[in-house]
């Protein structure tokens, strides 16, 4: 996927190849590098189909990284700022699983 991007360093599909590389290094708990792919996603591309969820996913990462703040803080940009996304809906939940 690293040569997909170099080569291609700003198409649909590379936005694209930075979500499922996180979702990978999530899946290995790579969690860092799963914290850098969703972050390129969201910050870089934040008017993509993938950047709810990448936002979403970037707030379980850090969750899992242990901080919780910067977790809760994810979640609120996406319900904020993506409100009918079913990224949205997976924010919900967790910040609700959060409150109690």
């Amino acid at each position: 996927m690293y040569d997909f991007i170099d080569e291609y360093e700003e198409g649909d599909l590379t936005v694209n190849a930075y979500y499922w590389l996180g979702e990978v290094y999530l899946v290995e708990e790579q969690l860092e590098q799963a914290r850098q792919a969703f972050t390129i996603v969201a910050t870089r591309y934040g008017d993509h189909r993938k950047a709810p969820d990448a936002v979403y996913k970037l707030g379980v990462t850090l969750d899992r990284l242990g901080d919780k703040e910067q977790a809760r803080g994810r979640m609120e940009t996406v319900v904020r700022d993506y409100p009918n996304t079913s990224a949205a809906e997976l924010a919900k939940k967790y910040l609700d699983s959060s409150n109690g």
